[in-house]
This record gives structure tokens, C-alpha cells and sequence, in this order.
């Protein structure tokens, strides 16, 4: 029995309240069912930047409860998603620590500490792609890097079909900046995201005007593909789950609200359901991914849905042999999904063998072996189930307490309004803390009824 701490982060939030997204809670529940004792950190709980940031928490205090609780529990392990987890973590701990891509490595925190400090650390790459860039931008050495295939856990359950075709996923659309630099330069929408890249005078050129970056064009056009491959399959019943950036998007989203379903899908259990209550489960890449493919594609490929997705040379290469139906365009997308609809008995076929491949070598526990050559912690034994802990710190409930209300900052981030209420030490302040307070107090009021309209906005679609 090994005793493991997991930190990732976790962008969703439900009731004020966040939540672990599906992927992460099939990893958790795997390494528990396997006999490990678990202590997780949600690194949203306390990180003001917990996405291609840095992990100093908002708080020392609080950094050094974390660490206390981190050394209390002795783990024989550390996974550790995109390096979003607790600056200090690394000298406190003795044992191994695994940097796990969740997203890119170009996303993880604090890589200039990595790279000065690699060969602290092991690392999992989920792609071909990924497994050159933690060579190539965090001096890994080739020992110290291991790849394993994306994962599941979920199942193959008997549910009535529903849903033509569905897809869950984030258009994300989470930049009015952009959206402003997109309407002045148009062009931008559709060209290539090699194209982008390469592109290089654009923070120059743009970057003061706009504030934006070519990483920020590049992570953004997903939005726009998504956008318009999903109502390209309006005919043929194709039902959008996720955030309401769905719909609010100003150049596709009032054409998305037929096909827009508003309820809040996170868990294991709501994917496991909505996969197997369809016919078709639509997978698109994102742009990021280079080589590599969605963590949703082994959760198609084991329920009793038919995956439609995206081509990527990783997903041809780890199902070698098998004929999935993929795509290069949104006519294409179209095509291939009229004759998957007016055809069951292949979806059956296709289904029979999808199932079987997971049950080969895309389990959760088909990646344990790895991390155990990879760090010689054994992880594959089953004595008797394991323990789970999250640790709990609350300071995102807007609704009930005025401390917990988390202020955005100019320069990216977040931080507690406690903080910022911090009493004046002389009178020379007391003008700058009345404004700041009235001024939170504001931002407080704003914030609850930005979470009455986002439910009243939730009410009208449903």
C-alpha cells in the first residue's frame, strides 16, 4: 500500500464549490481501488495562478499548513498535473515526484524552476510530441521521461440512445481581448496554428495594443473550429455540453442554442451516461495536443457510443489496425456522421472492438506498470482498498461569506478579498482602505449576482 498525493487543477465549479473533473476522479478512484492511501490537493483552491502560472500560494500561512499536511502524510509518491501543485513541495518531500502532462508542457508552472531543477523530478507525457518537449523545454533526461497512453474508467452500461450525437467539451471562448484583436484582424480566425507560431514579430507587433500573445491566438482558435464543426452536424441531431461560453460566443453562439444543453457535466458518472445514451460521441482536438488526442476518446471508445473524431498521428499509431471513423474537415465530419447514423450494424462492430482495445491496454491500471519502472514505487496491489483526502481549504464561495470572495487582478490571477481588506497600520491608509473597501464591497455584490443570473441563465435553457 503506497501512500500518493495528487495536485492538478480543476477549472469547474459547481454551487461556488470546486469540483474534480472526470478524468482526475477515474485516476483517483483506480489508485484507490488498487490499495493506495490518497491525498489530494486542488491547486484552484489556493493558487492565484494554477494554469501556466506559478505554485506560490496566495497565502505563507497557508503554504506552510499545506507542506505540514504534505510531510504528515509520509507519501511514498507525488503526481503531480501540469506542475500545479505547492512551491516548496519538491525540498520538503524525499520522495519521487512525477510531473504528469494533463494539458502541454508548454502550460505547466513555474518551468524555469523545472528546468534548473530537473533532475528532481520524472515525467509523463501523454503524446509523442510532448514526450520532445520535455526534453527540449524542461532539460528532462531520457531515464526520466516515460509515456503512457490516455485512460479511462469509464463503462459500458445498456441505456436508451438519446442523443443522436453528442459532445461534451469547452468551446473556449475565455478571452474578450482576443475576441477585440479578432474583429480588427479577421484573418486570424481561420489560418493554422503553425501558421501562428511562427509568426515571429507578433507579441511585438500586437502584444502592447492588445495585450494578447500568439500563444493566446493559438490556445483560442479551437473556439472557432468548434464552433462551426458543431453546427455544421445541427441536422443531424447533434446535442453540445459545457460551459455557457457555448453560447455567448458573438460569432456562433446564438446559432448553437438549439443544440445546447445547459446542464453542468463534470463527473465520471454524468460522462459514463451521456456516452452511452448516444450514438455518436464527437471528439475534436485541441490545438495543443500536436500528435495527440482528447482524454475524451478512451471514454468514448469504452462506453457503447461510436467515437467520431479529428485525425491524429498518435491515435492511428496506439489503435494500429483499427478503422475509426476520422475526419479532416467539418464536411467531412458531416459525411462520415450521416453514414455512421443510417448504419447501426457498424457503429455495433465498431463499438465490440473499441471495448475490447480499452479493456486491453487503456485502463487506468495499464498505466501503473509505467510509473512504476519509471519512479520503482509499486502502485499494482490490492490488500484492501485505499483512503481518500482532499484537502479542504473554502475561499471560493461567493454566495455565503464575504472573505471567500476571490478579486481578479490586473495582471492576470486571483487573490482573496481578505487580503486586500487588510487593516491599515497608519492613517495615512485609512483614505486608500475606505475605497478599497467600498470598492470590494462592489465587486462583492456584482459577484453574487453574477452567480444569480448565470443560474437563472441555466433555468431558461433548460
Amino acid at each position: 500500500m503506497a501512500n500518493i498525493i495528487i495536485t492538478n487543477r480543476a477549472g469547474i465549479y459547481n454551487n461556488g464549490k470546486i469540483v474534480v473533473p472526470s478524468y482526475f476522479e477515474g485516476l483517483l478512484q483506480s489508485l484507490i481501488a488498487q490499495g493506495n492511501n490518497v491525498l489530494h490537493f486542488l491547486t484552484s483552491d489556493f493558487l492565484t495562478r494554477d494554469f501556466n502560472g506559478t505554485n506560490e500560494p496566495y497565502s505563507k500561512s497557508l503554504k506552510v499548513k499545506m507542506l505540514d499536511k504534505a510531510k504528515n502524510f509520509d507519501p511514498d509518491l507525488v503526481i503531480s498535473f501540469n506542475n500545479s501543485s505547492i512551491s516548496g513541495i519538491d525540498k520538503v518531500l524525499e520522495c519521487p515526484i512525477i510531473l504528469w502532462e494533463a494539458d502541454s508542457v508548454q502550460f505547466f508552472n513555474d518551468k524555469s524552476y523545472i528546468k534548473e531543477n530537473s533532475d528532481r523530478y520524472h515525467y509523463v507525457a501523454i503524446s509523442s510530441s510532448s514526450y520532445k518537449d520535455c526534453k527540449e523545454l524542461l532539460s528532462a533526461k531520457n531515464d526520466k521521461i516515460a509515456r503512457v497512453m490516455p485512460a479511462t474508467a469509464v463503462r459500458k452500461k445498456d441505456e436508451e440512445k438519446r442523443y443522436n450525437v453528442s459532445f461534451i467539451g469547452n468551446p473556449f471562448y475565455n478571452n474578450p481581448k482576443l475576441e477585440r484583436f479578432l474583429k480588427n484582424y479577421p484573418e486570424y480566425r481561420s489560418c493554422r496554428i503553425e501558421t501562428v507560431r511562427s509568426i515571429m514579430d507578433f507579441d511585438e507587433k500586437f502584444g502592447k495594443k492588445y495585450a494578447i500573445t500568439k500563444l493566446d491566438i493559438a490556445n483560442n482558435l479551437p473556439c472557432y473550429n468548434r464552433g462551426e464543426l458543431v453546427f455544421k452536424l445541427k441536422d443531424c441531431g447533434v446535442k453540445v455540453f459545457g460551459p455557457l461560453e457555448w453560447v455567448k460566443n458573438p460569432v456562433f453562439g446564438s446559432k448553437l442554442r438549439e443544440i445546447y444543453d445547459p446542464r453542468l457535466v463534470y463527473s465520471l458518472k454524468q460522462n459514463e451516461l451521456i456516452y452511452n445514451r448516444s450514438n455518436v460521441s464527437l471528439n475534436i482536438n485541441h490545438s495543443q495536443a500536436k500528435t495527440g488526442y482528447s482524454w475524451r476518446v478512451a471514454d468514448i471508445l469504452a462506453s457503447s457510443s461510436t467515437l467520431l473524431t479529428n485525425y491524429s498521428p498518435d491515435l492511428e499509431a496506439d489503435f494500429a489496425g483499427m478503422k475509426l471513423p476520422t475526419f479532416r474537415s467539418s464536411d467531412e465530419a458531416f459525411e462520415l456522421t450521416k453514414k455512421l447514423l443510417k448504419n447501426p450494424s457498424w457503429r455495433d462492430d465498431l463499438v465490440a472492438q473499441c471495448n475490447e482495445e480499452i479493456e486491453r491496454k487503456h485502463r487506468w491500471h495499464h498505466c501503473f506498470p509505467v510509473v512504476e519502472d519509471l519512479t520503482g514505487v509499486k502502485l499494482s496491489q490490492k490488500p484492501e482498498r485505499g483512503n481518500y483526502e482532499r484537502f479542504q481549504h473554502d475561499i471560493l464561495d461567493v454566495r455565503t461569506c464575504r472573505d471567500n470572495l476571490m478579486v481578479a487582478c490586473r495582471k492576470g490571477g486571483r487573490v482573496p478579498a481578505s487580503l486586500l481588506l487588510a487593516r491599515p497600520k497608519t492613517k495615512r491608509h485609512s483614505l486608500k482602505y475606505s475605497v478599497r473597501k467600498t470598492m470590494l464591497g462592489l465587486k462583492f455584490f456584482l459577484a453574487k449576482a453574477q452567480c444569480r443570473l448565470l443560474q437563472k441563465e441555466r433555468e431558461l435553457y433548460e
